[in-house]
């Protein structure tokens, strides 16, 4: 397929299209040209404010809007328009958190692509307790690069067999990735025969200059997007190398309704690495977010970086599972 993009800081971010979760990536980071992220600095309560309400714009979007491009119109031009994101920025409140998912936007008035369809949207699901989290045991990040300049990754996951229906007669199972349609007649996202589920598996190559410079992956179900999110903005923000970039504490919303059967949701809750001081997850609180702690929010992640001047490469393992740096 050919990928989606957008810019960034000078750079282009190049990902999947919206049979994937992938767009979300884009669409955050537009958003957040509009906040000055340096100088609320990295971390901080302010910083993980603004770029988890910004997070849930685009998961929003995502519950409305994402569905495999071949067999559902979508106003992916839409959705990554920097006009489109100057109107979702203005519905962040600095001084308050939103207390669950806010309304999606109407993307189709800054497409240039059909009519807008008449579709349902996605229904949420009900609060429930914490659902199967086989997604961060099942899936891996893999990436490539070499000293001419190309770079490959991919993230690779097939869902566990132990939930899969096997048919004897075909010798093949149908993988779990097809419990993420939904059933709503209309929906970009409703289950057909041939339409590839909106998974969760993304994974993203950014360029500058027209060349490649770096690759960023992260296992982790519906946490992928965001610790992505927060890997650009290490990497390209703040200038951490890729070690610091990967090990630096992670934080990740549960607002949106899981991927995951049982699709549970947990509205206004914010998920903090150990690593986050209790003073931030203090004043997080005051803004209104339901802080809880997490061993990882997101893990696996793995940054490949090309000095497009001297042609030096590097990367990290992420210290959070069996996560390996090769070179040869």
């Amino acid at each position: 397929d050919e990928p989606v993009k957008t810019s960034f800081e000078g750079y282009e971010v190049w990902g999947h299209n919206t049979w994937t979760q992938g767009p979300m990536l884009m669409q955050v980071l537009n958003i957040l040209e509009r906040f000055n992220l340096r100088q609320l600095g990295h971390n901080t309560p302010a910083y993980i404010h603004i770029v988890t309400e910004a997070l849930k714009l685009a998961f929003a979007d995502r519950e409305a809007y994402y569905g495999d491009p071949y067999f559902a119109e979508v106003p992916v031009d839409g959705l990554l328009s920097k006009e489109y994101a100057a109107e979702r920025a203005k519905l962040i409140d600095p001084n308050r958190a939103s207390p669950e998912l806010p309304p999606q936007g109407d993307a189709w008035r800054y497409s240039k692509l059909k009519a807008r369809p008449t579709s349902a949207v996605a229904s949420a699901a009900a609060a429930a307790p914490d659902g199967d989290d086989s997604a961060n045991e099942g899936t891996t990040h893999v990436a490539a690069l070499d000293q001419e300049g190309n770079m490959v990754c991919g993230t690779i996951s097939g869902g566990a067999f132990a939930k899969s229906v096997f048919f004897p007669e075909l010798g093949c199972a149908l993988s779990t990735r097809i419990e993420m349609f939904n059933c709503e007649e209309g929906h970009p996202n409703v289950v057909e025969p041939g339409k590839r589920p909106r998974t969760t598996l993304i994974n993203y190559i950014v360029s500058k200059d027209g060349q490649p410079v770096m690759t960023i992956g992260c296992p982790g179900g519906d946490a992928q997007a965001q610790a992505n999110v927060q890997l650009v903005l290490n990497a390209v923000v703040f200038g951490m190398d890729p070690q610091q970039a990967i090990e630096a504490p992670r934080f990740a919303g549960k607002s949106a309704t899981d991927s995951f059967y049982p699709h549970t949701r947990f509205p206004g809750r914010l998920d903090l690495e150990a690593a986050i001081p209790e003073d931030t997850a203090r004043a997080l609180a005051a803004l209104g977010h339901k802080i809880e702690r997490a061993a990882n929010c997101g893990l696996g992640a793995t940054v490949g970086r090309r000095d497009p001047q001297t042609g030096v490469l590097s990367t990290g393992g992420d210290p959070r599972r069996a996560c390996y740096a090769l070179a040869w």
